[in-house]
């Protein structure tokens, strides 16, 4: 048994180590937006306000979006920000823009993402790479944000709203982050194949099938169970657990909730240097998708 660490962390510090990982952190897929890396060069970091910092309980995305708005309103010439506006056409809904903001006279549209896939098969195809709940596709991700998400404004709704803000040039872009996690056999001899659509600086972990948790060998033995809130940016502090109770702890993990559990691994300064996904046996992609 590990000492749980009693070093308590700041949920402000917490928040402000997600938005350093989703600023820094190599993108998914797709280039960075422009003006990006200027910004990144000056890191202007703002204060997170206690209402954002209480978003780490909400959907990962909402989460993640509501920092990245944070973050682009202390940049230099970033006026008007708005974020998640409704287009509609009558009574129907067009879709919906993630963040609009003005910068030297042109509408900046970014479209945004966090993604954690697992790699199944070849992986050399974006169609083999599933959400871990096996619902989300990276292909359908990138083909509904390419042929859809990205052409709103291209729409008479998107042109519209342009034109009630006095606003005639416009330019979209992909702010898509997060993880690909390899099959543990591949990941441990750096066997990364995967498919062209994916940057090859993306960010890589492991996963696997619960029968074969014993194969793990990660130097040292200090794990922690990550729930969602500690998905971004690597885990701090928490109660920590050894090998001989990681098959205990995976056991009840299962018992509650029969879904993927994110695994990080500690090394001595309780810090993760590692993370990965342990699968329940039968885990494969729904038939939905």
């Amino acid at each position: 048994m590990v000492d749980k660490d009693d070093t308590i962390v700041g949920k402000n510090t917490l928040a402000i180590r997600d938005l350093k990982w989703i600023i820094s952190s190599p993108f998914l897929s797709g280039s960075p937006p422009p003006r990006f890396e200027n910004w990144v060069s000056r890191m202007v970091f703002p204060s997170i306000p206690e209402t954002l910092v209480d978003l780490r309980k909400a959907p990962i995305g909402r989460y993640f979006e509501a920092l990245v708005s944070l973050w682009l309103r202390h940049q230099n010439g970033v006026e008007k920000l708005e974020s998640n506006i409704t287009l509609t056409d009558g009574k129907r809904t067009i879709g919906e823009l993630d963040i609009v903001f003005e910068l030297d006279g042109c509408a900046y549209h970014w479209e945004l993402a966090v993604k954690f896939y697992l790699g199944t098969g070849m992986r050399h195809g974006a169609y083999d790479w599933f959400g871990p709940l096996g619902r989300d596709r990276l292909d359908l991700k990138l083909s509904k944000l390419n042929q859809k998400q990205l052409r709103l404004l291209e729409s008479d709704s998107g042109k519209e709203f342009l034109k009630h803000r006095g606003l005639y040039a416009s330019e979209s872009h992909s702010f898509i982050k997060g993880i690909l996690f390899y099959p543990y056999e591949a990941w441990r001899q750096k066997i990364f194949d995967t498919t062209p659509q994916v940057n090859k600086s993306h960010l890589k972990s492991w996963w696997i099938h619960h029968c074969h948790v014993q194969n793990l060998d990660p130097i040292g033995n200090v794990w922690r169970v990550l729930p969602k809130a500690d998905w971004l940016s690597p885990a701090i502090g928490g109660e920590l657990f050894d090998n001989a109770e990681l098959k205990e702890r995976l056991n009840d993990c299962f018992r509650k909730e029969f879904r993927p559990v994110l695994l990080g691994f500690f090394d001595e300064n309780h810090e993760e240097s590692e993370r990965g996904f342990v699968v329940p046996d039968d885990w494969g992609p729904s038939p939905a998708v």
